[in-house]
């Protein structure tokens, strides 16, 4: 019973071959790098393994009884987009200035799931990584041109998972000035410190 539990978490370590660690190593780069600066390294590691777990739950509804094995940090990696979705394109994220005006209402604003749906360019996002899952998903096709197994519904319960449930790992409290944002007053009236 024990092994069952611990392989829903350790078979986002393992990794079917070079090249999907290289692939997986780069989309963590590109998204886990944001979410770890916002969330902070505890807070990462559980919203990393909720997401896995949430890729390996939906992995489980879809392939009931199945012995095929299911590997790679995919699933986890796929929520960390998810959760990177909620706040990139937030006045002040990476991204904020895309596709629109600027925000100065402060640099950390909530990352609410109403707030990032209503978001023509969060939708954008979502609508075009849930295509390609189901595009190269089914398939098997990867970059390289080669076809794989390809464990999409994992992706899919990951990506939701991180999406969703976001808002429960991100340390958002209001500003002393009793504004949006993880910020204190001289940030919040314009005034920096000089640190």
């Amino acid at each position: 019973a024990a092994g069952d539990i611990w392989t829903l978490f350790s078979y986002t370590f393992l990794h079917g071959s070079w090249t999907h660690v290289a692939v997986n190593a780069v989309w963590l780069l590109a998204f886990g790098s944001p979410v770890a600066r916002r969330l902070g390294a505890v807070r990462f590691l559980l919203f990393y393994f909720f997401c896995g777990l949430g890729g390996a739950f939906a992995h489980i509804l879809f392939h009931q009884g199945s012995l095929v094995p299911v590997v790679g940090a995919s699933a986890a990696i796929s929520g960390l987009m998810g959760g990177a979705a909620r706040f990139v394109f937030l006045a002040g994220g990476p991204l904020g200035g895309l596709g629109g005006a600027v925000d100065a209402r402060g640099p950390r604003q909530h990352a609410s799931i109403g707030r990032a749906l209503s978001d023509r360019r969060v939708i954008i996002f979502v609508a075009v990584w849930i295509g390609l899952n189901f595009l190269f998903g089914p398939t098997g096709l990867t970059v390289t041109g080669e076809t794989a197994n390809i464990a999409w519904e994992a992706h899919l319960g990951g990506f939701l998972a991180g999406l969703l449930f976001f808002g429960f790992f991100d340390p958002f409290r209001a500003s002393p000035s009793g504004g949006p944002g993880n910020v204190g007053y001289g940030e919040w009236s314009g005034r920096r410190d000089s640190r």
